[in-house]
C-alpha cells in the first residue's frame, strides 16, 4: 500500500480527475510538498487596530498589494467594523456581516474584520453581498468561511473602487456541472477600479472563483491585483475581459481584435496575477478575453479536468488569451499530473482540435522563464503586443526565477498561499534559501 506523504498527495490519489500520473509530475509534487513542510511557519497576523475615534489609521495589508492595484487602501481611514456573530444578520443586527457592510456603505467606507473567536468558522449567506467603495474585508490569517448558495455571487464588486478582500475562505453549497445554475465567488462588474484580492482560499466556488468582466466598452480603467490566493478542486477558475465579442454584442473589430488594440479593443481591464496556487483546477488560469491585459507572475498551476455529472470531462488547460485579450507570463510553474497532453499557456486557437469550426479570434501571449512539469506546451502568439502592455505597467512586479529550481518556488507557494500567509512578505519569503 502506498501511504501518501502529504495532503496534496492524498488529494491526487483520491481525485477522479487526476488519472494516471506521469512519474515526473508525481515526483515533482512530492518533492515540493516535502520541502514545503520544512519551511518556517508563516508570520502571525495582527488584529487591525483602531485609534480612539475607532478609525483604522495603519495596517500592513495595503502595502502588500502588488502590480496594477498598488495604492489600494481599502478601509484605511475609516471605522473598524468588527463582526462578532456567525449569523448572517441584517443591516440592523449589530455585529453581523450584513450590519458591517451596511455601515461601511453609509459611512463612505469601513474596515470590516472578524473577532478572533470566529477564526475558521462559517458564515452561511442566504444571498450575496455587494461591497461599497473604500472598504476592506479582512479575514486575518485563519480565514473566516463565507458559504453561499451555488446560484448566488458571494461578493459583488460593482461600480465601486478602492476595495480590498483578504484572508477569506469561499465555498458554495453542493452543485453539479453542467446541470446546476451557478454563480461566482467574487464577481467584479461594471466600472470598478483599484480592487485587491489577497491571501484568500477558494474551493468548489461555483462558476468562476474570480470573474473580472464588463458588459460594455469603456475608457475607464479597471485595475485589479489578485495575489497569494489558493484555489483548489474547481473547474472554471477566472475569466477577465469585456464581453464585447461573446455574450453581449458583436462589433467588426472582433474579427481581427489584435489589429485594434490602439482603439476600441484597447485593454482597460488590467490584472496583476501574482504568486497564486491553483491546485487540481481545470481551466481559465485565467482566460483573458477582449479588453483585458494580464501580467501573470510566479503562479503555480496543477491541472486536473472536472468530471461532469453526465460523465463528460471538462476542459483542462492553463491560461489562454482570446478575442484580443493579452497575457504576459513571467516565472510561472505549470504542472500536468495526467497522462494526456495539455496546453499550459497560449492563444485560444491552440486549444482547437482538428476540424473545429470555432471562429473565436486569438489574443496575444508572451512567456518568459516558464517551468513546465509533465506533458504541457506553451504557444506564444503575437508576443510583442503583450510585452508592449507589460512595458506600460507602472511599478514593476518582482519576479522569482523558477527555472533553476522550480521545486523551491512551488514549495514556498504551497506553504504560504492562502490565508495562513497573509502576514508574509513577497517576494522575500520565497527568496533562495
Amino acid at each position: 500500500m502506498i501511504r501518501p506523504r502529504s495532503a496534496l498527495a492524498l488529494l491526487l490519489l483520491l481525485s477522479p480527475q487526476a488519472g494516471a500520473q506521469p512519474a515526473g509530475a508525481r515526483d515533482f509534487l512530492d518533492r515540493a510538498e516535502a520541502r514545503a513542510a520544512t519551511l518556517p511557519a508563516p508570520a502571525t497576523c495582527r488584529q487591525p487596530v483602531a485609534d480612539a475615534a475607532g478609525i483604522v489609521r495603519e495596517n500592513p495589508l495595503p502595502s502588500r498589494v502588488p502590480g496594477e492595484a498598488r495604492g489600494t487602501t481599502g478601509g484605511l481611514g475609516h471605522r473598524l467594523l468588527l463582526v462578532r456573530d456567525t449569523a448572517e444578520g441584517d443591516a440592523s443586527t449589530a455585529g453581523t456581516i450584513r450590519w458591517a457592510v451596511e455601515k461601511a456603505r453609509q459611512e463612505g467606507g469601513g474596515w470590516i474584520a472578524f473577532a478572533p473567536e470566529l477564526a475558521g468558522r462559517t458564515i452561511n449567506l442566504s444571498r450575496g453581498i455587494r461591497l461599497p467603495s473604500n472598504t476592506t474585508v479582512d479575514g486575518g490569517c485563519e480565514g473566516v468561511v463565507l458559504h453561499a448558495p451555488a446560484y448566488q455571487t458571494s461578493l459583488l464588486v460593482q461600480n465601486v473602487q478602492n476595495v480590498l478582500v483578504a484572508g477569506i475562505r469561499f465555498t458554495k453549497s453542493d452543485y453539479s456541472e453542467p446541470d446546476t445554475r451557478i454563480a461566482d465567488a467574487i464577481g467584479l462588474r461594471g466600472r470598478f477600479d483599484r480592487v485587491a484580492l489577497l491571501n484568500n482560499h477558494f474551493s468548489r466556488c461555483g462558476d468562476g472563483c474570480i470573474d473580472v468582466v464588463r458588459s460594455e466598452v469603456t475608457t475607464d480603467p479597471g485595475r485589479v491585483s489578485i495575489a497569494f490566493n489558493r484555489i483548489e478542486s474547481h473547474n472554471k477558475v477566472m475569466l477577465f475581459g469585456v464581453l464585447t465579442c461573446t455574450a453581449r454584442q458583436w462589433i467588426p473589430e472582433c474579427a481581427q481584435p489584435l489589429d485594434h488594440l490602439a482603439g476600441r479593443m484597447r485593454p482597460m481591464i488590467r490584472v496583476s496575477l501574482v504568486a497564486n496556487v491553483f491546485l487540481l483546477t481545470g481551466q481559465r488560469h485565467p482566460k483573458a478575453d477582449a479588453g483585458a491585459f494580464v501580467h501573470s507572475v510566479n503562479n503555480l498551476t496543477v491541472l486536473a479536468p472536472t468530471t461532469y455529472s453526465d460523465g463528460r470531462s471538462g476542459a483542462a488547460y492553463g491560461a489562454a488569451a482570446a478575442s484580443g485579450g493579452l497575457i504576459a507570463s513571467e516565472g510561472d510553474i505549470l504542472v500536468n499530473p495526467t497522462a494526456q497532453a495539455r496546453l499550459g499557456l497560449g492563444p485560444v486557437s491552440a486549444m482547437r482540435r482538428a476540424g473545429d469550426a470555432s471562429t473565436e479570434a486569438d489574443g496575444a501571449v508572451a512567456a518568459t522563464a516558464t517551468s513546465l512539469v509533465g506533458r504541457l506546451r506553451v504557444v506564444q502568439h503575437a508576443p510583442a503586443l503583450a510585452l508592449a502592455e507589460l512595458a506600460a505597467e507602472g511599478t514593476p512586479i518582482p519576479v522569482v526565477d523558477p527555472t533553476q529550481d522550480p521545486t523551491q518556488l512551488a514549495a514556498c507557494l504551497l506553504r504560504f498561499a492562502g490565508p495562513q500567509g497573509a502576514a508574509s512578505p513577497w517576494p522575500g519569503i520565497c527568496a533562495a534559501r
